[in-house]
């Protein structure tokens, strides 16, 4: 039976780790767009689903190409922690910066949508002023 040295195992779930962490980060984003008032229940359903697509392949694609394919449950636990480390315990750096985009796209989202009521309004009463 083949063994698989015990440093190269410890290499792959410190990679893993990494991996998990990056796949946090990405999440960061998905939180960045619920957060910033624009997102339906819909919506929210949908960035699930994708987050869960994209995790799900970065995955298969780390497992494939560094542990040859062989799923072990070392590399699934370290993924889970590296997820953790970003997510329950977020760097402050990495906190302030998702404060400042969430609140910049909220600003921006409510610039927008006023200035799309205002032009529908306009379009309404101009509507108005033509039938009389």
């Amino acid at each position: 039976m083949f063994q698989v040295p015990h440093i190269f195992q410890i290499s792959v779930f410190f990679k893993s780790i990494g991996l998990g962490a990056l796949i946090g980060i990405l999440y960061f984003f998905f939180i960045i767009l619920r957060r910033s008032g624009l997102s339906k229940t819909a919506v929210v359903v949908a960035q699930d689903i994708v987050f869960f697509c994209a995790a799900a392949v970065i995955s298969f694609m780390f497992i494939f190409e560094v542990n040859a394919g062989e799923t072990r449950f070392f590399i699934f636990a370290g993924e889970v922690m590296g997820f953790c480390l970003i997510y329950i315990f977020p760097l402050k750096p990495l906190a302030s910066f998702y404060y400042k985009i969430s609140k910049n796209l909220r600003e921006k989202a409510a610039v927008f949508f006023a200035e799309k009521k205002r032009k529908k309004s306009e379009k309404k009463s101009k509507k108005l002023l033509h039938k009389n």
